[in-house]
């Protein structure tokens, strides 16, 4: 903090011979000026600036130094004209000058000024061998001194620049004089005892020569050295409270008052600017705060403090700073504050000599004897304690000043909640003002509650439900919903519950109301899903109310996931512990979050949040006194599969009742997948039945018409649908509902639409035959498949196309790298396509059908509501080595360990959870023990069938072509070979009357006949071709196609140029027409090859 008023530094100086007054003081006053002095204290601290510096000049009289005023320099103004009056009058005065001022502590630095008046100067005066000054110097030379300071000024100077040098050095040691003299200063005060001595001393030095921010520091460290104000310290002896004079001259109290005086004038500086300023009020504050909370507890020290606080506050820039809230620091609002909040306790403590009690006040007032009969004397305060009405405002007064400063600062929030609650409480206990104090408390128990503070927000919600009830009458009906909801409020943190109190309460509810408390009851949700009635599922509830003997009328928990689900139970009447089974007739499967907990009664309908797993599972049966059905769900692709052709097949099993009304819900997850104008089927077991379709943009509602289905029937739906091409992900996303009865279930699957078996086709045209090569592989490497049947059909019964293949084997197994070949041989290409039907089985569906059955059979009954669980959650994801179980019949698993379904045995009730895993232990264990046969009925429980529509290859034309020559084991080279070239025809017509549903439609634009030319390839390297090279052919399109027809019978000569085994000429057939035929050609001798040699009879090795 930089000062910007004038340093003033005293400079005692002695004037003996009236040279500064009658001569050379203006002067001298007028060359030396110093404006700004740089000054290190120690070599390492940093330059400490003194600016404005003003030199004050005092006179010592009588040859006698000043003790009362700080002087830095002493100066001694001496004048004579020759040695013998230096000796006789100057010197001694010096000397006893220099005694006087070498006295003082600390030593200030001093100065001679030997001032020679040029016109009583002699010409002899000129051959004298040592000058005065000289002399002087000598004469009074200390060596603890690093400067000089014995100067020597003339009346009048014949050059200038002299004169100014003369000046300057005067000046320059003046400046180090003055450094010199504050760091010897300090040092002494350094050495002081006590230390409070050494810090009040520096404190008071730093202040007179500018440096405030360093006397503010030692200014706070001796406040704080002080200490604690007592008894016999000074603060009984005050008399003006608003000066604090008192008797006592140095007592501890006026040490400590002093201090705080001293920051006063120097923090507020009206000088300086307005941030500066708050800074300072920042650090005036806390001094402040700091003196008064050190005085000890007396009614006085309460009227000091209020006195001082309203002085500060009483500061008018202060109050235009606060009032215009312009960049105000949020620390000076939390001291401002800290002082009204002391303000406000000290006043509630003085109330109390006039008997004025602050009813809801927390400030707790401790009375001495001696000061029961305390007089104030401040006059504003006389004027508060006038009246008990005049006090109790200006305490609340007070405290909403304290929290309007509060709020200004976000680290202040507790205390505002708490200052808001203490004046509520005043508010009610002391005005009682009702209305004014009921928000507030309100307010003040929701954040105490919100800390932890419980003890604290109970006291404060049984004065708020006081407050209501003291405004029942007046506000009614608004009053008894916050009265019910704060009575609530008061038994979940532990009071009494009062069961008549709440009926009275709820008997006030003219409209329905829904209140939330998570504290009224312990909720816990069993994960597991029970079933005690057909298609009826409950969860078990646990529930420890707060709220005991009272009769509810309904009970609900809400379940949140895909959709939102609701269990419930009717009437029942509430105990401390309540184990309760809530049911529903609407249930989804899935996972899902138990989120709430509905409890209504009458208008009142109490809300609790909870978050417990449940996961819903499909109960196929379970035991009452009998084995009960329910209906089941499943979603699966057809048994017989279309390729290309998908459908979705939805399933409900009907348990043991009998439906009239019911419809599938289908989510449409994917509407992209729909087939468009697609033909839907619904069967009932393998009866068709009719059936409406609402189609809308979220889902399709298939509703039976006109229907009853008998128990233990099937009901199927069949949708077609677009699967998914990619091989990489074969997954569908499928949700649907089926309605029955006021019933419905829900589920949802990922359902995998991969095929298991993959099949390639390979034709070959002979004469008039196909011959079609079907292979059949598996595609996954672990799961081969077991191939029952393959045939191949035509589709309609009137078709001609005629189909041969041997006996077919059954059950042959397919790998992904070994598949199973079929072979067929086709005359009179009569159809579009013909259908060819595979069926089969892989072989883990196999393993997991019989485990099944045989689980099925041995389980207790007691436990087949967790069959479906089990075989899908469990069975279905088993691993076997299914090569062995193919080529043995043996069932052997792969890290079989029932800690790995930990996730799904947690639906398991735990009491059953034991029996269950043992169950599924043995079963698994009979399993592997046994070599199972081929059972024909776990074959067809777990066959598949895949349709493919082969379409034949479209052929309008099949050449035939021959080398027809004499047969010899070798033949020579360059000697021709006779041969016959024949080119046969087959033309394939169409019957009449069946253009539109066959392969080759009749076209009136084909021509009659058309022109197709033979010729010869890559030949001209290993044979000579003796006669023609190219036939060109006319063939007729319009003639009857039952046999071949000869187009060509020819000679030809073939002459081997090469050694070897020579492959015949290759043959090529093009049509030279422009309308397009479909041919094929059955060359007879393709690939077929003549061994030439050079001799006859001699061997050829050909590698």
């Amino acid at each position: 903090m930089e000062s910007h008023r004038p340093v003033a530094l005293n400079v005692g100086y002695y004037d003996p011979f009236l040279v500064f007054k009658n001569t050379l003081g203006p002067l001298f006053q007028k060359k030396i000026r110093i404006n700004t002095l740089h000054w290190k204290f120690q070599p390492t601290d940093s330059v400490h600036t003194i600016n404005n510096v003003q030199l004050h000049y005092i006179e010592d009289d009588n040859n006698s130094v000043d003790h009362l005023h700080r002087e830095f320099l002493k100066f001694i103004f001496v004048s004579c004209s020759n040695i013998d009056e230096y000796r006789a009058k100057v010197r001694p005065v010096i000397r006893q000058w220099l005694n006087n001022v070498k006295s003082l502590k600390p030593i200030p630095m001093y100065y001679i000024i030997l001032y020679e008046d040029a016109s009583l100067r002699t010409a002899a005066d000129k051959f004298l061998k040592t000058s005065l000054l000289t002399k002087i110097r000598t004469d009074f030379a200390d060596d603890e001194l690093t400067i000089d300071n014995a100067f020597k000024i003339k009346s009048s100077y014949t050059d200038v620049a002299t004169e100014n040098e003369i000046w300057e050095s005067i000046l320059t040691a003046i400046r180090l004089g003055i450094t010199d003299s504050i760091s010897n200063t300090l040092r002494y005060y350094e050495s002081l005892k006590p230390p409070l001595l050494m810090l009040r001393k520096s404190a008071d030095f730093y202040q007179t020569i500018g440096q405030l921010d360093d006397a503010l520091r030692c200014y706070s460290r001796l406040l704080g050295r002080i200490g604690n104000i007592g008894k016999g310290d000074g603060f009984e002896e005050t008399v003006e409270l608003s000066t604090g004079q008192s008797v006592g001259s140095d007592s501890k109290f006026q040490q400590k008052l002093y201090v705080y005086q001293k920051q006063k004038e120097l923090l507020l500086d009206e000088s300086s600017s307005d941030g500066v300023y708050m800074k300072n009020l920042i650090l005036l504050a806390t001094s402040l705060l700091s003196l008064l909370n050190s005085i000890y507890d007396c009614h006085k020290k309460q009227e000091f403090s209020i006195v001082r606080i309203e002085e500060l506050f009483a500061d008018e820039r202060l109050g235009d700073l606060l009032d215009k809230a312009e960049n105000v620091p949020e620390q000076l609002y939390e001291c401002l504050g800290d002082l009204k909040l002391t303000e406000r306790d000290e006043l509630v403590k003085l109330g109390s000599t006039k008997g004025y009690i602050m009813k809801g006040s927390m400030v707790e007032i401790y009375e001495e004897q001696e000061e029961q009969h305390y007089e104030t004397h401040d006059p504003n305060l006389l004027k508060i304690l006038k009246s008990d009405e005049s006090f109790k405002d200006s305490v609340l007064e007070i405290a909403e000043e304290c929290i309007k400063l509060y709020s200004q600062s976000p680290y202040k929030a507790n205390t505002v909640d708490t200052l808001s609650t203490e004046v509520a409480l005043m508010i009610y206990y002391s005005l009682h003002d009702y209305e004014t104090s009921l928000e507030v408390l309100n307010n003040s128990f929701q954040y105490y509650k919100g800390t932890g503070w419980n003890g604290i927000a109970l006291d404060l919600l049984k004065v708020y439900i006081e407050n209501l009830e003291k405004l029942k009458e007046k506000n009614g009906p608004d009053v008894v919903l916050q009265l019910l909801v704060s009575y609530l409020e008061m038994v979940s943190m532990g009071q009494k519950f009062d069961n008549h109190r709440l009926e009275a309460l709820l008997k006030g509810l003219s409209e329905p109301i829904v209140v939330e408390n998570d504290s009224l009851f312990d909720i816990s949700v069993d994960p597991y899903l029970g079933c005690e009635k057909p298609d009826v599922y409950f969860v078990t509830l646990h529930l420890k109310s707060k709220l005991v003997g009272v009769e509810v009328d309904s009970i609900a928990i809400t379940l949140e996931g895909e959709t939102l689900l609701e269990f419930s139970l009717g009437k029942c009447t509430l105990e401390r512990d309540n184990t309760l089974k809530l049911e529903t007739r609407n249930v989804s499967m899935g996972d899902f979050k138990a989120t709430r907990l509905s409890i209504k009664m009458k208008n009142l309908e109490l809300v609790g949040h909870l978050s417990d797993t449940v996961r819903l599972f499909q109960i196929d049966s379970f035991v009452s006194d009998e084995v009960v059905h329910n209906v089941m769900l499943d979603v699966m692709v057809p048994p017989t599969r279309y390729l290309n052709k998908d459908e979705l097949l939805l399933v409900a099993n009907v348990g043991d009742r009998t439906l009239s009304n019911f419809s599938f819900e289908f989510r449409k997850t994917e509407t992209d997948r729909l087939v468009p104008d697609a033909k839907f089927r619904m069967l009932v077991d393998d009866k068709q039945i009719a059936f409406d379709v609402k189609d809308s943009d979220e889902k399709m509602v298939f509703k039976a018409t006109n229907t009853q289905v008998d128990s233990r029937s099937i009901v199927r739906l069949y949708i077609p649908y677009f699967f998914p091409p990619d091989v990489s992900e074969t997954k569908l996303f499928i949700d649907f509902r089926f309605n029955f009865d006021g019933f419905s279930k829900r589920i949802v699957k990922k359902l995998n639409t991969m095929l298991a078996i993959a099949v390639s086709v390979q034709d070959i045209f002979k004469s008039s035959k196909l011959f079609s090569n079907y292979t059949i592989n598996s595609v996954l490497v672990d799961n081969p498949v077991r191939i029952q049947r393959v045939y191949l059909s035509a589709p309609k019964k009137e078709s001609h196309t005629s189909i041969e293949t041997w006996l077919s084997p059954k059950n042959i197994i397919a790998y992904i790298d070994q598949g199973s070949t079929f072979f067929y041989k086709l005359e009179n290409l009569k159809d579009q396509s013909l259908e060819l039907s595979i069926e089969y089985n892989d072989l883990h569906s196999e393993i997991v059908e019989i485990l099944k059955q045989e689980y099925y059979k041995e389980t207790d009954r007691s436990l087949l509501k967790y069959f479906n669980l089990v075989v899908t959650c469990i069975f279905g994801k088993l691993a076997f080595k299914l090569n062995l179980y193919g080529l043995t019949g043996k069932v052997e698993l792969l890290d079989y360990d029932i800690s790995t379904f930990t996730e799904s045995l947690k639906l398991v009730d735990l009491k059953d959870l034991p029996r269950l895993t043992k169950s599924i232990d043995e079963s698994v264990k009979k399993l592997g023990n046994t070599a199972w046969d081929i059972d024909e009925k776990i074959l067809e429980k777990t066959r598949k069938r895949l349709v493919i529509s082969v379409s034949l290859p479209v052929v309008n034309i099949v050449d035939i072509v021959e080398f027809k020559f004499e047969k010899r084991l070798q033949y020579l080279v360059c000697e021709p070979i006779k041969m016959r070239l024949s080119f046969d025809i087959f033309v394939l017509q169409l019957q009449a009357g069946e253009e539109k549903k066959v392969r080759f439609e009749a076209d009136p634009s084909r021509p009659k006949q058309i022109t197709l030319r033979l010729g010869f390839s890559d030949y001209e390297q290993n044979w000579l071709i003796g006669g023609l090279k190219d036939f060109t052919v006319q063939l007729r399109l319009d003639e009857k196609a039952n046999t071949a027809k000869k187009i060509l019978d020819c000679e030809l000569t073939l002459i081997p140029l090469r050694v070897g085994k020579l492959e015949l000429p290759k043959v090529e057939i093009r049509n030279l027409t422009e309308y397009k035929v479909e041919m094929e050609m059955d060359y007879k001798n393709s690939c077929e090859c003549l061994l030439v040699v050079s001799e006859l009879n001699k061997v050829v090795h050909s590698f």
